[in-house]
C-alpha cells in the first residue's frame, strides 16, 4: 500500500526536537507515499494522501463531483440502484424537485465512513432486524492546547500528523487507568479558528498569528520546550499564558462545562459493525452487508469497537484485504498488487 515513515520535517513547531529533548517517546507517522500514474488526483501538499484514477481505469470509471449519494433503492434481499443528486460546493441540494441520478451497478461498495455510510443506509431503509445499524459508533475524545511559537510555523503546509508519542499510553498497568495518545494536529484555518477562545476582535488577534500557530493534543509542556512564547488551553474563557507553571495554574481554574471546555472528537469508528453472525452486527466477515447479497462496506464503520489508536493503518490494512477478496469474487481472477516502486495496476478490477 505504499506505506512507509515520514523523515521528520519541520511543520510541526519544532515539536520532534521538543518530545525528544523532554525524554518522550515519539516516532514519526506511517503515511501512503506511493506516487502513482494518474489522470487527475486530489491529495494533501506533500503527496502523502491522494484520490487517484489511473490511465488504465478511464475505460470504467466516471467520477461525479458536487453529487451526493441520497438513496439506495433495494428489494428482494439486493440493491437495485443508487440514486444521487446534484449539490452547491456548501452541500446544499441545487435543486429538489429535480431529477436524479441513477447508478445501476452489479454490486455496490459503500465507503462513507462511520457517519455517512450508516446515515446513507438508514435513509435507504435498509434491512435492520437486530437493530445494529448505526449502533456502537465510537469517537476518541480530545484535549487541545494552542501555542504561538516564535517563528513560522505554517502548519497547513507539509504532512499533516507527522509526529506523535505514546507515552502516556505506556505509563500504566494495562488494567489501570486510562492513557492518552500526544499528537501534532494539521492546522487548517477552520480547524484552528474552533479551537480559539473568545469572539470578534480578540478571537481575529489571534487568528492574525495563524501562521506561527501550533496545535497539540493535550501537551502544553513539549510546546514550551519547542520554543511557545505564549500558549492558550482549549477553553473559552482560558487565556494565553507564557510559562508552563502559569498554563497549568488557567487550566486547573477554568470550568470544566460543557460548551465552554473545548473538547473535540476525532476518529469515528463503528455504525456498521463487523460480526460473526447477523444478530451482532451489519456486515460479515467478507465486509458484504448482511442482509444485501450485492452491497460491501469497506471503511472505518465496519469496526465492532474502538481500536483504541488512530484507526487510519486498521482501516487501510483491512479495506485492503477485503478489498481483494471482493475483486477476486467478482471477476474469479487472482489478485496482482503492485510490489513497492511500482505504479499500481489493480489487475483484479480489470473486468473486461
Amino acid at each position: 500500500m505504499g506505506i512507509e515513515r515520514l523523515v521528520p520535517i519541520d511543520t510541526q513547531g519544532g515539536a520532534y526536537v521538543a518530545a525528544h529533548s523532554a525524554g518522550y517517546f515519539h516516532a514519526p507517522y506511517r503515511l501512503s507515499v506511493h506516487l502513482y500514474d494518474a489522470v487527475f488526483w486530489v491529495r494533501c501538499p506533500c503527496a502523502t494522501t491522494r484520490f487517484t484514477v489511473g490511465l488504465r481505469w478511464r475505460r470504467w470509471v466516471t467520477l461525479l463531483v458536487e453529487t451526493r449519494a441520497e438513496k439506495f433503492e433495494i428489494s428482494n434481499g439486493f440493491v437495485q440502484s443508487l440514486s444521487c443528486i446534484a449539490i452547491e460546493p456548501n452541500a446544499a441540494p441545487v435543486n429538489t424537485a429535480g431529477p436524479a441520478t441513477q447508478i445501476i451497478a452489479k454490486h455496490y461498495v459503500l465507503a462513507g465512513g462511520s457517519i455517512n455510510s450508516p446515515a446513507l443506509l438508514l435513509r435507504s431503509g435498509a434491512p435492520d432486524p437486530h437493530k445494529q445499524l448505526g449502533t456502537r459508533t465510537f469517537l476518541h475524545p480530545v484535549a487541545i492546547t494552542t501555542a504561538i511559537m516564535a517563528k513560522t510555523v505554517s502548519a497547513w503546509d507539509g504532512a499533516p500528523q507527522s509526529i506523535y508519542s505514546d507515552h502516556y499510553l505506556n505509563t500504566q498497568p494495562i488494567d489501570g487507568p486510562m492513557g492518552f495518545k500526544l499528537e501534532v494536529a494539521p492546522l487548517h484555518p477552520v480547524f484552528f479558528g474552533a479551537n480559539l477562545p473568545g469572539f470578534g476582535e480578540k478571537q481575529a488577534e489571534l487568528f492574525r498569528q495563524h501562521p506561527n500557530a501550533n496545535v497539540m493534543l493535550a501537551m502544553a509542556e513539549i510546546q514550551f520546550e519547542a520554543g511557545a512564547k505564549t500558549v492558550y488551553p482549549g477553553h473559552e474563557m482560558g487565556t494565553g499564558t507564557t510559562t508552563l507553571a502559569d498554563t497549568k495554574k488557567t487550566i486547573e481554574a477554568v470550568s470544566m462545562k460543557p460548551l465552554l471546555t473545548k473538547i473535540g472528537s476525532a476518529h469515528a469508528m463503528g455504525g456498521c459493525g463487523l460480526a460473526g453472525d447477523a444478530q451482532r452486527g451489519v456486515t460479515r466477515r467478507d465486509g458484504v452487508h448482511w442482509q444485501l447479497e450485492n452491497l460491501s462496506i469497506l471503511d472505518g464503520s465496519l469496526f465492532p469497537t474502538s481500536i483504541g489508536a488512530n484507526p487510519q493503518l486498521s482501516i487501510y490494512g483491512s479495506v485492503n484485504r477485503l478489498a481483494q477478496g471482493l475483486a477476486k469474487r467478482l471477476t474469479g481472477k487472482e489478485v496482482t498488487l503492485a510490489q513497492k516502486g511500482q505504479p499500481q495496476r489493480h489487475r483484479a478490477a480489470e473486468l473486461g
